[in-house]
């Protein structure tokens, strides 16, 4: 009698592990189904043949200067971008920041990074804020910054005074429709 239970314990015991493994091994074989699948699926390539736009276009108080960057499709496909465009500071003596605008300074234009898919034509639009820094923004203190924004290779000037010690700062939004 004893041997009778602990040999249908054992049983019971033995039927749960063979059952975990058979549903582990349909979930492990449905995850190669799933991924043979969608590696079949057409994938959307990096924006690479486009149009760039764009440059200085307002001033704000302080000095601040406001560009824009925008980047249309050309190609007869879809393509993918992701949110910001690239900022080349080229060649000075003085030091600039490059940051990522943030939704708190602002508001739209510092939206999280994301992918964005363009369609033949379209465009997507990225706002940059060229702040020459802390300084009385006097001739002497100042030094002229000259840069590059764009995408995929292809660029637009931006530009603005910066102050020499340091302080200026230029704020990358990232690309919305």
């Amino acid at each position: 009698m004893l041997l009778d239970w602990v040999g249908r314990k054992l049983w019971v015991k033995m039927r749960r592990r063979v059952v975990s493994v058979v549903v582990l091994a349909t979930l492990a074989g449905a995850a190669v189904v799933y991924t043979a699948a969608a590696s079949g699926r057409t994938r959307i390539a990096a924006c690479s043949r486009v149009g760039v736009s764009g440059g200085n276009f307002n001033g704000l108080t302080g000095g601040t200067i406001v560009a824009a960057v925008k980047v249309r499709n050309l190609s007869k496909r879809d393509c993918l971008i992701n949110a910001r465009p690239s900022i080349r500071v080229g060649p000075t003596r003085h030091a600039v920041t490059v940051e990522d605008a943030t939704p708190a300074s602002f508001g739209n234009f510092g939206a999280p990074e994301r992918v964005l898919t363009l369609r033949p034509g379209q465009q997507v639009v990225a706002q940059i804020f060229i702040s020459p820094g802390s300084c009385a923004q006097a001739k002497w203190q100042v030094f002229a910054l000259r840069a590059q924004a764009g995408w995929a290779g292809r660029t637009i000037p931006i530009n603005n005074a910066a102050c020499k010690n340091g302080s200026g700062v230029i704020w990358v939004g990232s690309f919305q429709r």
